[in-house]
């Protein structure tokens, strides 16, 4: 009898727990979307060109030194982009130990055969382009960019 006991309270307390966790799990996802929002939304080194559909997943920037910059993002688009050979203007880096003193143009391989063309000017605007390959052609798509660029004259 003592033994039925025991099982029952046991069974009780792992439907309660397992109730509990279900409640938490839905109130963890909820503050992971508040945060992962919030961080999108007041990214401070990059403002994407949010009237052309374009968006900041993710965004790092590192001065590792005097002379170069590594800037590392990855945008999302939700509009088609039809013409991948005119720049698009994907945003502006706002942080002016970041920007550069003169106009760079920096190549990059997205993936084999696939050549993009990252422009940025020195009052931050940056802009993108192919030069070898073929864009993506559907919607949403997501483009990441790893590129090192020079800060001096």
């Amino acid at each position: 009898m003592k033994f039925k006991s025991i099982i029952i309270t046991g069974l009780f307390l792992i439907l309660s727990v397992g109730f509990f966790s279900f409640g938490k799990k839905s109130q963890i996802r909820k503050l992971y979307r508040s945060v992962w929002s919030s961080t999108i939304s007041n990214d401070t080194l990059f403002v994407p060109n949010e009237e052309d559909g374009w968006s900041s997943m993710s965004c790092y920037f590192n001065r590792g030194n005097t002379d170069s910059t590594d800037f590392e993002i990855i945008i999302k688009n939700d509009n088609q982009v039809t013409d991948w050979n005119r720049e698009q203007f994907i945003g502006i880096i706002t942080r002016q130990n970041f920007l550069p003193l003169k106009e760079v143009s920096v190549k990059y391989e997205l993936l084999p055969e696939n050549v993009w063309n990252v422009r940025i000017s020195p009052g931050g605007e940056v802009y993108i382009t192919i030069l070898k390959g073929i864009g993506p052609s559907e919607a949403p798509m997501i483009i990441p960019i790893k590129i090192n660029y020079s800060n001096k004259e």
